[in-house]
């Protein structure tokens, strides 16, 4: 058995995070974690030097050249031949300038670069994203015969699916300093780090592992090889024997893991405790409340950009001027009567959406990368007539807005000459379209706002026996409107307009501590609240309950879940009608560790695997032992091939020894009888 890892970092990219390479971290990884065969798979780049450095540094490990190329949106790692590095070298040099032209490779020119793809090994991105598209693995078929997932859980569910690319799970990580050593490499089962040999054994599915033991449900957890199960763990062990320095360890190893840390949901300092349950709701309530508002945002923000008192003052002076042009009529001289003197400009509106469609049409028959996908529903020549029809509709916008333009110059320089020469008052230029569109969007709001005041469900999440709970409701008083804002003022003269809502708006322009972008939000109240299966706002002691279902609920977005002694903050009623099911329902889908000495959790809990801790004491200090076994095996195992009989743990850690458990047992049978 040998242990590869095929993707790992060294040169930071557009792609990366900022990262300093360090040669001393990628030994220690080799070394600490045993690898015998990596290779180096920069994004869009194969750098020689750095390469070179890294594999006469690392004596006793096999060292390939390799690349992670951005294909169609999605990511595959190319793994080639020492034998091979020259060519390769050169075709990496091609993926990496067209990469930093366009962003992508496309498939064609992989292709094209990669004509001899057959004698490498390609790695698609398979169960992790970005993944490679299903029309990239059918088009280079059986030239893939491996996929990269991202957790053990799926590279055991891979194993056992039929038809699918045999998985390997790799550490993807960028080798600098400061990161911990993940614990995600793939066992092969043969002797050689020759690439062929490995190439070879990796199409079989049946030559690959996760752990060095062959045993398909396990995955190594530490250093030490300690396995455990892609399902549900509980973790047992006297006070402090190593439980919690157990699970900071898995911590450490893996990424993307959801910890949920003894006494973290315990009420220790009440007033800190719930200070820290407001913020978090206040912040859930103000994510909420921006997102349900963004639109009325938008209207809110279009309306106070307008002028409408300098469009009411232009408006009358306008109608003032007619009336008095039409009153004085027989009073006009040569030059107030000549037609074009009272002439209104010519009223035009720009349209941009020609313009953006061609563009977005000149989008799709410029995309390169896509242009398969595209073509699929729509062929090249019925975008170039599509894109054709558009050109003529936005040149005759262009003329139409053009001849207004000039004409409304020629009009206005006329004009300006014939008011010289007149004794009579021109009448001033008013545009009524854009007047009335802007009434429109007035009365538009106004009748949203009411609509957008008045109470209103929107939202009702069950999370356990909780339900957060989103209403919509006006503000009561000033007094409500103050302590919504948070700033000192003066509020009353705005509520007191609260049932208009155009000068309740206008009512906040002098307000120097207002702030216009926020003004949307002075309109509703959203009452954002965790209730109780009663229907109640939740009490100090319901809050660390609910947030233990919330932290469960959100569990499923990682891809590992730890649990650290839940028994400490929550009685075994809860823990038994409320937790359990959702604990083994999680691990369905991820691992599950559950440190534990509760008798309800370790008891009802159906665990897959079983992991006892033991504190040893030696001269050079305290060490962990950690035994390991299915739940029914008679005996636990540890790494050193040490035994203890899984009886014995199981009575100790829940039922405080055998003594304890008789005694018990009796005094529940005579109390029920």
């Amino acid at each position: 058995m040998i242990k590869i890892d095929f993707h790992i970092h060294t040169i930071k990219t557009d792609l990366d995070s900022a990262f300093d390479f360090s040669l001393d971290k990628i030994s220690e990884y080799v070394q600490k974690k045993k690898i015998n065969a990596i290779a180096i798979t920069n994004h869009n780049l194969f750098d020689r030097a750095n390469f070179d450095l890294i594999k006469i540094h690392l004596k006793d490990v096999a060292v390939y050249p390799g690349i992670e190329v951005t294909l169609e949106g999605g990511h595959l790692i190319v793994v080639a031949p020492f034998t091979k590095i020259e060519e390769f070298e050169e075709q990496c040099k091609k993926i990496h300038d067209e990469f930093k032209e366009k962003n992508d490779i496309s498939l064609d020119f992989f292709m094209d670069i990669f004509s001899n793809h057959e004698e490498y090994l390609l790695i698609p991105h398979y169960d992790k994203n970005p993944k490679i598209q299903k029309f990239i693995l059918d088009r280079i078929g059986s030239s893939f015969i491996c996929g990269e997932v991202c957790s053990p859980k799926k590279f055991i569910r891979l194993y056992k699916e039929k038809g699918t690319l045999t998985p390997l799970l790799f550490s993807d990580m960028r080798m600098a300093d400061d990161i911990p050593l993940l614990n995600k490499q793939t066992y092969i089962d043969t002797d050689s780090t020759d690439f062929y040999s490995m190439k070879e054994a990796i199409r079989d599915k049946e030559k690959v592992y996760i752990n060095d033991k062959k045993k398909r449900d396990l995955f190594p957890i530490l250093d030490d090889g300690t396995l455990a199960s892609s399902g549900l763990n509980i973790i047992f062990g006297k006070r402090s024997s190593g439980k919690t320095y157990t699970l900071d360890r898995i911590n450490e190893n893996f990424d993307n893991v959801k910890y949920i840390k003894q006494f973290d949901l315990i009420e220790k300092d009440k007033e800190a405790a719930n200070k820290k349950f407001d913020e978090s709701m206040s912040n859930d309530r103000s994510i909420y409340s921006d997102e349900y508002l963004a639109e009325f945002k938008e209207i809110v923000n279009n309306v106070l950009s307008i002028n409408y008192k300098e469009q009411e003052t232009k408006l009358s002076d306008y109608v003032s001027s007619l009336v008095e042009f039409a009153v004085d009529m027989d009073n006009h001289d040569a030059f107030s009567k000549v037609p074009v003197f009272s002439e209104q400009k010519f009223e035009y509106v720009i349209d941009k959406k020609p313009k953006n469609i061609i563009d977005s049409i000149s989008n799709l028959l410029d995309s390169g990368t896509y242009e398969k996908i595209i073509n699929k529903y729509i062929s090249n020549e019925n975008l170039i007539k599509m894109l054709n029809e558009f050109v003529k509709i936005h040149r005759e916008k262009k003329r139409e807005e053009l001849i207004c333009k000039q004409a409304n110059e020629l009009i206005d320089k006329i004009q300006r000459a014939l008011s010289i020469e007149s004794s009579q008052n021109a009448i001033p230029s008013f545009d009524i379209n854009q007047y009335a569109t802007d009434v429109i969007k007035k009365n538009l709001f106004v009748k949203i706002a009411d609509i957008i005041k008045k109470p209103k469900l929107l939202l009702e999440n069950q999370i356990g026996k909780f339900k957060i709970v989103a209403k919509r409701e006006p503000f009561g008083s000033a007094k409500e409107l103050q302590n919504f804002v948070g700033k000192k003022g003066e509020y009353s003269s705005s509520y007191n307009l609260y049932d208009n809502p155009f000068d309740y708006l206008n009512s906040f322009e002098d307000k120097p501590h207002i702030q216009k972008d926020q003004i949307y939000k002075y309109f509703v109240r959203i009452n954002y609240q965790v209730l109780n299966a009663n229907g109640y706002p939740v009490s100090g002691g319901e809050r660390a309950e609910f947030n233990l279902e919330k932290n469960l609920s959100d569990a499923e977005n990682y891809d590992m879940l730890l649990i650290d002694e839940p028994e400490s903050s929550f009685d075994n009623i809860f823990l038994r009608t409320d937790i359990v099911d959702k604990i083994t329902s999680i691990s369905k889908k991820i691992p599950v560790f559950v440190s534990t000495h509760n008798n309800v959790l370790g008891g009802n809990l159906n665990s897959n695997y079983i992991l006892y801790t033991e504190a040893v004491n030696t001269a050079d200090g305290t060490m962990f032992s950690i035994y390991g076994g299915n739940r029914e095996n008679k005996v636990l195992t540890s790494v050193n091939n040490t035994q203890i009989k899984n009886y014995v743990v199981m009575i100790n850690s829940l039922e405080g020894g055998e003594e304890s458990y008789v005694e018990r047992k009796e005094t529940y049978k005579n109390l029920k009888d």
